[in-house]
């Protein structure tokens, strides 16, 4: 049996699926995390472009990847779409002795603006996907509502 890899090379497929086929589960499993990564990225950069063109800036920002996990810039997307929904938005310097709860209070309020405009439970994140990243695929997912929903 011959397969395409990613490059789209053919390869024979070594070994079955019989009893005695050594199959390694965690090549599959490695494939499908880059797989996911991949598309993580994609979803991400489709994002910042949408976030670019309301008139936020992400230069100042480094990585690319923790484009979505920045408080500031989230307060930010939700007033372009949303005029004044938040009132307050923290930007400290890093020198600030308030750094952390300032950052804190400014993610609670992007979660209560998505609560304010019903973002589904399915897509709704949580202060640790932003705080902490442990759920960006759902961050992203409230971003992307809140950016199809909104006039």
């Amino acid at each position: 049996l011959t397969m395409e890899d990613e490059q789209g090379m053919p390869h024979q497929f070594q070994g079955g699926l019989g009893p005695d086929a050594s199959f390694d589960r965690s090549n599959i499993t490695v494939r499908r995390k880059a797989f996911g990564t991949e598309l993580l990225h994609k979803r991400n950069e489709r994002l910042r472009t949408r976030i670019e063109a309301l008139g936020v800036s992400l230069e100042e920002k480094g990585s690319r990847s923790d484009v979505v996990s920045d408080d500031v810039m989230l307060c930010k997307v939700v007033n372009k779409l949303h005029p004044g929904l938040i009132t307050t938005i923290y930007d400290p310097d890093e020198d600030d002795v308030l750094f952390a709860e300032k950052h804190i209070q400014n993610v609670a309020k992007f979660i209560d603006a998505c609560k304010k405009l019903n973002v589904p439970q399915d897509k709704m994140c949580s202060a640790g996907d932003i705080i902490d990243g442990r759920n960006q695929q759902l961050l992203i997912a409230c971003l992307e509502h809140l950016l199809q929903s909104s006039p």
